[in-house]
């Protein structure tokens, strides 16, 4: 099976004044969010939230983030981003009997190449990441 990426367009979270400060824009300057699923077949492997600066981005980019279901990555990797992790957290140990739905999650800031900040990204990775990795050669 495939792993796609599927954007859902009706969830919305706005920034925080910490997401902000990292992004290094103003009160007035406009963060999109966007909300994207890692899928394969019916199980989520992955959920993703990005916190991005669209002035930083451009009008192409802008557009497939917008209108395509494209992994943000993949949109802005002309930009060629640096990412800078800013937590890693697990949410299960492997000694645990019990696997709850999520494993971990990462959250880093992507930087283009002058070291301007243009995203914040949550990634948090799920329990069916375990039963693909089994059935995958």
């Amino acid at each position: 099976m495939e792993i796609v990426a599927r954007r859902d367009a009706a969830i919305s979270k706005p920034p925080s004044a910490e997401q902000r400060r990292r992004l290094e824009v103003g009160e007035g300057d406009e963060i999109k969010h966007r909300h994207v699923r890692l899928v394969c077949g019916d199980c989520i492997l992955a959920e993703a939230d990005n916190w991005y600066v669209p002035g930083r981005l451009s009008d192409e980019m802008n557009r497939l983030l917008d209108t395509t279901d494209i992994p943000f990555g993949k949109v802005v990797q002309a930009l060629r981003p640096r990412r800078h992790p800013l937590a890693v957290t697990a949410l299960w140990s492997p000694d645990s009997l019990v696997i709850p739905d999520s494993l971990f999650e990462h959250r880093a800031l992507l930087r283009a190449p002058d070291d301007r900040p243009f995203s914040e990204v949550d990634e948090v990775y799920k329990r069916a990441l375990l039963d693909v990795a089994a059935v995958r050669p």
